[in-house]
């Protein structure tokens, strides 16, 4: 071990964590009397004077996000030839143990947790700050259930040797950006990407994509459709796997615009299963997104409690059964008196016109000569009867994303939301047979039940 004491102030007492780049101690700051984590990285990187440079750099800007869902950076320095950075000591279990160890999670839970750790981008996003590596090992989930994001400032070097270093963990490429699998910059969007993987796999209780090497998994990122994560759980609702989908889609432009409106679209999602309502998972019901005035902590929800001091935990209860009350028959008598009355006016009418002679004159008319016109009676001007019920709106769904989904399942996914699926089919160089290959409605628009949604699936090489 190092010394004992760095910088006279931060003293090492144990390690509790190490990984391809760094060591992690408890430690404690003897300045001001609290337990912290200090960071050492390892002795092969700490030569490498660029990545140095950019840890400490990075580390610093690290040092102003405070955030309910980020851990806390105190300090960043040099003692001797050891590096460090100081943060704050969070107990609790980092994600990939916890899925590990209970995995698949329920969609309740992995719900709660993602849209802690979308809220701890957001903050990040907003503060010019990427991420670069969110997987499971990066978020400590406390004992009351709260997601912790940590490794903000190091991610960057530890992408940059992940690909072609000897002896540095693979892991990161488990959750790597197709973007960033080719070597193009890291964007929020990345990081989104990102966390729809940690996503995909609390739901799942695995990883997406597998290879021999980490290239090979790299580039499965890049080429390679995601089984279906209803295809390996059933028990995860269509509405949330439609979520995951887009967050993992390809292309950036077809993820969610921000950390901010994933997190409100989990949030909307956990509402509505909180209601027993699903049926549009980003769309409150009003037909609008939910959204929050710019907040990324959430508030408390129907039925849920949020932690004291404003952390954002939400504790989502698992979806229930809401009673179906039988429709109701106020004004049924009403009805029924107006109707008899109507029927009665009728009656003395036809006695009137019969004992005048107006009848005969009428029916003449009708049987001998021209017809008079009769007055059309304008819909628009019906008179509602007290008590009938007036006409319920149909219901919108949103269309899922389709994109990399085989037939069936696309079909399955339109049947289930009561879309009519309309496919067709043409050759395609690059795509699977049997795969759709694009969709004409964009993911997310609302349509009626009952309306079609027309696509295209893949016969293959021509």
């Amino acid at each position: 071990m190092q010394q004992k004491v760095l910088d006279g102030r931060y003293e090492l007492e144990r390690k509790i964590g190490e990984g391809g780049m760094a060591r992690v101690f408890l430690g404690r700051d003897l300045r001001l009397n609290r337990r912290i984590a200090i960071k050492i990285p390892h002795r092969h990187i700490s030569g490498d004077a660029d990545f140095l440079n950019r840890f400490r750099h990075e580390a610093q800007a690290a040092a102003i996000l405070t955030h309910p869902n980020i851990v806390d950076v105190y300090d960043v320095g040099r003692d001797g030839e050891t590096h460090y950075i100081v943060m704050e000591y969070v107990e609790g279990t980092d994600l990939k143990t916890l899925i590990n160890r209970e995995g698949p999670l329920t969609a309740a839970r992995a719900v709660q947790i993602a849209e802690q750790i979308a809220r701890g981008l957001s903050a990040a996003h907003k503060a010019g700050m990427v991420h670069r590596d969110i997987k499971p090992q990066n978020v400590i989930v406390t004992p009351d259930g709260q997601a912790r994001i940590t490794d903000f400032g190091v991610a960057k070097s530890h992408l940059s040797t992940a690909m072609t270093e000897t002896g540095v963990s693979f892991g990161t490429v488990d959750y790597i950006s197709p973007e960033q699998a080719q070597g193009r910059t890291a964007t929020p969007q990345s990081d989104i990407y990102s966390l729809g993987i940690v996503l995909y796999e609390m739901l799942t209780g695995r990883l997406p994509f597998k290879g021999d090497s980490a290239v090979a998994v790299a580039m499965k990122h890049v080429t390679e459709e995601p089984t279906p994560p209803r295809q390996i759980n059933a028990q995860i609702p269509i509405q949330l796997e439609a979520l995951v989908l887009r967050a993992i889609d390809k292309d950036p432009a077809r993820r969610p615009r921000s950390a901010l409106e994933f997190a409100n679209q989990l949030a909307g999602y956990a509402n509505l299963a909180q209601q027993d309502t699903l049926v549009n998972p980003a769309f409150g019901a009003s037909g609008r997104s939910t959204q929050r005035s710019g907040n990324d902590s959430p508030p408390p929800r129907q039925g849920g409690t949020a932690s004291a001091g404003g952390t954002g935990r939400v504790t989502i209860p698992p979806p229930r059964q809401t009673p179906v009350r039988a429709p109701r028959q106020e004004g049924l008598g009403c009805g029924v008196f107006l109707v008899g009355m109507l029927i009665l006016a009728g009656v003395l009418g036809i006695v009137i016109l019969v004992t005048s002679g107006t009848f005969n004159d009428l029916f003449g008319s009708l049987s001998g000569g021209t017809a008079r016109p009769t007055p059309l009676i304008n819909q628009t001007d019906r008179t509602t009867v007290p008590g009938e019920p007036s006409p319920t709106p149909e219901p919108q769904v949103s269309v899922p994303s389709l994109v990399g989904l085989s037939d069936g399942t696309a079909q399955e996914q339109l049947r289930s939301l009561k879309l009519h699926p309309l496919p067709r089919s043409e050759h395609n160089p690059t795509v699977s047979q049997g795969l759709v290959i694009s969709q004409e409605v964009p993911p997310g628009e609302l349509l009626t039940a009952g309306q079609s949604v027309s696509y295209t699936v893949s016969l293959g090489p021509q």
